[in-house]
């Protein structure tokens, strides 16, 4: 982890203790654990994802408008999950299950947290981490994409747990020119991509997803396979340039070489993802509005 070693030295007791409590929040929403569960049991059943989708009669309700919606733009109009699942695939619906779920379900009541904001970032990120996985050979969108909406879950949770520590972290980053993430480690001894990948782990996503998560910051860091993080930074980084998602004196991650070379991206490449901004935008409006309502 980060702070075993290095400037912050061994973390105490103390820090670790407040770790585990916000790892220790109640599991996802029921209908992302069943999708997990069916995905990552061996061989996936569209039967069964449907199933699971359908448990929930509002749910289904949800998953089929964000289906019909520009989300796509689809010219005929899909009523089942089983018919969405033949015309989108099973990865995009599994990956729209996730992501409406976790869109309407995970919130804070907390002045910190505008979830319009957030959560549109989420999906912009999400999209734009899609557009840069058909560009991997490696790297499905659909998983790209789920990457992208969960990448800052760990935000939400600290906010969940320390909402007093998470306003000092707030405080000290209108006082510096730093990144979030950067303060969280300064203020608390941990920052939200430590939190979202425990949390990960603890919803038993895979274990190269969790890394992503967790050092999408530092992509660089990942012990194990750092390609997926280094794809999350980029999309991260394109999602703020094309519409800043948070207050004016937040500090943000530009757009540089040393977020696509790792890739094996070109700069050319990078600039007609980021062309697609304007479409991009469209339909993370139209997924937020269908996920909330």
């Amino acid at each position: 982890m980060y702070f075993e070693s290095g400037p912050y030295g061994v973390r105490p007791p103390a820090t670790e203790q407040m770790i585990k409590r916000m790892t220790d929040l109640p599991s996802l929403p029921a209908v992302i654990a069943q999708v997990l569960e069916i995905v990552e049991g061996g061989e996936p059943s569209a039967d069964e994802l449907a199933a699971a989708i359908e448990a929930d009669r509002a749910f289904t309700a949800k998953v089929l408008r964000i289906a019909n919606s520009a989300f796509y733009g689809l010219s005929h109009e899909i009523s089942t999950v089983r018919e969405a699942i033949i015309i989108i695939g099973f990865g995009a619906v599994r990956s729209i299950a996730i992501a409406a779920a976790v869109v309407s379900g995970v919130w804070v009541e907390d002045d910190l947290f505008d979830a319009r904001k957030f959560w549109t970032h989420g999906l912009r990120c999400g999209l734009f981490a899609d557009a840069l996985a058909s560009m991997l050979p490696t790297v499905k969108p659909e998983i790209a994409f789920t990457l992208g909406v969960l990448h800052d879950i760990g935000q939400v949770i600290i906010l969940q747990t320390i909402p007093d520590n998470y306003h000092d972290v707030m405080t000290t980053l209108q006082q510096h020119r730093k990144y979030l993430w950067q303060v969280e480690r300064d203020v608390l001894g941990f920052d939200h991509g430590e939190i979202g990948g425990r949390a990960s782990r603890k919803w038993r996503l895979p274990p190269v997803y969790c890394e992503a998560i967790e050092y999408h910051h530092e992509p660089a860091a990942a012990p194990a396979e750092s390609r997926l993080a280094q794809m999350l930074a980029l999309a991260d980084s394109l999602s703020h340039h094309a519409g800043i998602s948070g207050p004016p004196e937040r500090t943000v991650q530009p757009v540089y070489r040393g977020l696509w070379e790792p890739l094996g991206l070109s700069e050319a490449a990078v600039r007609q993802v980021l062309e697609r901004a304007a479409a991009i935008d469209v339909r993370t409006r139209s997924f937020y509005e269908q996920a909330v309502n």
